[in-house]
């Protein structure tokens, strides 16, 4: 049976799986699936290996895990999939269930190591599934809130948008509301958000409309890009305008028409929008904006 099972998750592991753009709660519990499937298939490797001392076997697993896991990272990198070192550290723990928990090996521990390694293994489960209760609370208030894609009066919105930039919601600033999303962009080349995932269908409506507050006198240019699932990664590919922004609040009011009609050879799909990034270029100093009322109209 663990065989079999092993055998069907290995499959996944390079077939399906979460899209860029998928659901958020989708992509974490399958992020999760490396428990599992390195469980399973450190059973079967026990089984196979149960007349050798539990130490032997232990180290055995912990290398073979973490050979086979990074292989499975660099495969994943050629064929489109994202390689994760928190993947990496996954298949490790999933292969100490499978000894500490699963194995029948497991028995020639004393009781009290059994168990401490025991109780800190449930202690790390926890703590990486905790993240999953707010993916799935949040992914259900997105869908509400739909065609609102922001406007940070929830608890877990901030988290809906990727970046490397320092993020935070603030009450200093508000255009819907009590709260704006403060963002600190660093002097880099390309520096800025990402909304991606789960942006659902925009078709039935007119603009994308989104307000940004800057604090200080000097100007900035900044741009809107959106993309749809079908984008090849090229300039041509894409809405991307850049935007003037003013010292106070910025209110821009983008026609869909005019994203839908960007790219250079085709229409860009509006039924199927995979990200919507706002950022800037090659800043001289920090700069410091705050994004309210992101939505459809």
């Amino acid at each position: 049976m663990f065989i079999f099972l092993g055998a069907v998750l290995a499959i996944f592991l390079f077939v399906g799986g979460p899209e860029p753009y998928s659901l958020r709660s989708f992509s974490y519990v399958w992020g999760l699936g490396h428990f599992v499937c390195f469980a399973l298939w450190t059973c079967v490797y026990v089984y196979l290996r149960r007349s050798q001392s539990f130490f032997r076997v232990f180290f055995e697993v912990m290398v073979l895990t973490f050979v086979l896991g990074g292989l499975v990272e660099i495969v994943q990198s050629f064929i489109g999939r994202q390689g994760s070192w928190y993947d990496i550290l996954h298949n490790q723990v999933g292969a100490l269930i499978g000894l500490f928990f699963l194995s029948d090996i497991r028995r020639r521990l004393t009781t009290w190591l059994l168990r401490t390694v025991q109780v800190g293994l449930v202690a790390y489960v926890l703590w990486a599934v905790m993240p999953l209760g707010m993916y799935i609370i949040d992914d259900v208030i997105a869908w509400r809130q739909f065609p609102v894609f922001s406007g940070f009066e929830t608890p877990f919105e901030h988290f809906r948008w990727q970046t490397q930039l320092s993020k935070s919601v603030s009450t200093e600033q508000a255009i819907s509301g009590n709260r704006s999303l403060r963002v600190v962009i660093d002097p880099r080349p390309y520096s800025g958000i990402a909304l991606n995932g789960a942006l659902s269908d925009w078709s039935g409506y007119h603009n994308l409309s989104l307000h940004v507050y800057v604090p200080d006198d000097e100007t900035m240019e900044f741009f809107v890009r959106v993309h749809d699932q079908h984008h090849n990664f090229q300039r041509n590919d894409r809405f991307q305008q850049p935007y003037q922004l003013q010292k106070g609040w910025n209110h821009l009011l983008i026609s869909l028409e005019d994203i839908i009609a960007a790219p250079e050879e085709r229409k860009l799909d509006i039924t199927r929008v995979a990200a919507l990034w706002l950022y800037t270029m090659d800043l001289e100093v920090p700069r410091v904006i705050y994004l309210d009322d992101v939505k459809l109209l």
